[in-house]
């Protein structure tokens, strides 16, 4: 039976690894590209993002810190961001005026 915190840090792992995943992606690097930029080994970045190993907490804030992103971002998989983001474009909304029609 496994208890809720391994439960709980088996998902931060997956996370981390999903918004490894995704930033790697976006970017367009290839497994070496990416873990050159992050200056850690190729084995270590496929480890993570296998799953098979899991970074240490001062490695986790470097990573989120090379990626320009928070550190809850990185283990909520961004999806943090990504709800921010939503909110964000939910809230602003660009005035289509001239500025002599705005009176903001």
């Amino acid at each position: 039976m496994l208890l809720f915190r391994e439960v709980a840090y088996m998902q931060i792992e997956k996370n981390i690894a999903a918004t490894l995943r995704s930033e790697m992606e976006r970017q367009g690097k290839t497994l070496m590209e990416f873990s050159t930029e992050l200056g850690i080994p190729r084995s270590t970045l496929q480890g993570y993002l296998k799953g098979t190993s899991h970074p240490r907490a001062d490695s986790m804030e470097e990573l989120a810190y090379k990626l320009g992103i928070s550190l809850a971002d990185l283990v909520s998989g961004g999806t943090a961001a990504n709800m921010r983001a939503a909110w964000m474009r939910s809230f602003w909304r660009p005035r289509l005026c001239t500025p002599a029609q705005c009176r903001w």
